[in-house]
């Protein structure tokens, strides 16, 4: 039996909690409880084979939660606005109350189980307010006046963002090259980073709990605009890849959208103005270097990332 303390990671198949997951069982610290729906999927069965603990939850049954956190020390949490979308009939609304649910019976079962201490994947709030953002940060507010001892962590937008399929950033036009098509003015910072790397940030939060409990860490290695991501591609990848640049009519237009994601982009990027420039920014990047040094900025991440530049290639 190990004398490990046992951290449970909630989402340890996903992209986020999937890196903590990895982090953990590289590191050795602590032993790997990881949470997920599935414990037959190929993720699952690869963090076994690493090493870690598998337990079958759903956020949306309160009551299996419980078991996931019995003699637990520390728990990584987050939850996913964006899954639970479609099972509300794409209402904004309806979603933040069922993401705010989970995240509250998450705080509260922690509390049962006199968890020592909770990393909350957390965000800001906002006005207007943005309810993908709003249902995490009601779960902050509840954590904060639980009594369990806590970090909260912002994680930024991802650079592997860009290549994922369901988003479709970056297109191929009818003369070959390529253009990235993110819906915000070219020349609007946006704050980044890997989240292959998220589980750098938790290893190094849950292993000195005297320096991060009641403390916030945010995870963004850089402010950037899509014309500097169009020029780090174009450069490192030999490619011709431009930024296309949305007018103030043109992005104006999202916030009168039928399309759901386009309503809640619209109202993202207005924060990042206000929030997330060089001249504004609420983000201490120099802090967030110091909790994990070894965070890739853009550039090293696409020189390095096999996969990432692969999927680039079969656009």
């Amino acid at each position: 039996m190990s004398d490990k303390k046992i951290v449970t990671v909630f989402g340890a198949t996903g992209a986020a909690g999937g890196s903590v997951a990895r982090y953990f069982l590289k590191d050795g610290t602590f032993a790997v409880r990881a949470v997920t729906r599935n414990t037959s999927s190929a993720a699952a069965k690869a963090l076994k084979a690493q090493g870690a603990e598998i337990v079958e939850a759903d956020l949306s049954k309160p009551q299996t939660i419980p078991a996931t956190l019995v003699g637990a020390y520390g728990v990584s949490a987050n939850t996913d606005f964006w899954a639970l979308l479609p099972h509300y009939g794409q209402d904004a609304a309806k979603t933040q109350a069922a993401e705010e649910a989970q995240g509250v019976a998450l705080v509260d079962a922690a509390k049962a189980a006199g968890v020592k201490h909770f990393v909350w994947f957390t965000l800001p709030h906002a006005n207007p307010v943005i309810p993908h953002f709003e249902s995490k940060y009601q779960v902050e507010l509840h954590l904060k006046a639980s009594g369990v001892p806590y970090t909260t962590f912002y994680n930024a937008f991802y650079y592997e963002n860009l290549v994922n399929e369901g988003f479709g950033m970056i297109k191929r036009l009818a003369d070959g090259t390529l253009s990235l098509e993110i819906p915000t003015p070219a020349d609007v910072h946006i704050p980044v980073y890997s989240v292959g790397q998220t589980g750098g940030w938790i290893l190094s939060i849950l292993k000195n709990p005297s320096e991060y409990i009641g403390k916030h860490v945010d995870a963004v290695v850089e402010l950037i605009t899509t014309k500097r991501i169009a020029a780090i591609l174009s450069k490192t990848l030999h490619v011709t890849l431009k930024a296309k640049d949305v007018s103030k009519e043109e992005f104006e237009a999202m916030g009168t959208a039928g399309d759901l994601v386009a309503q809640e982009v619209f109202l993202i990027y207005p924060w990042f103005m206000k929030y997330a420039q060089p001249s504004n920014s609420v983000f201490d990047q120099a802090a967030s270097r110091k909790v994990f040094p070894d965070a890739s900025t853009f550039e090293e991440f696409v020189q390095s990332n096999d996969e990432f530049r692969k999927a680039i290639a079969k656009i």
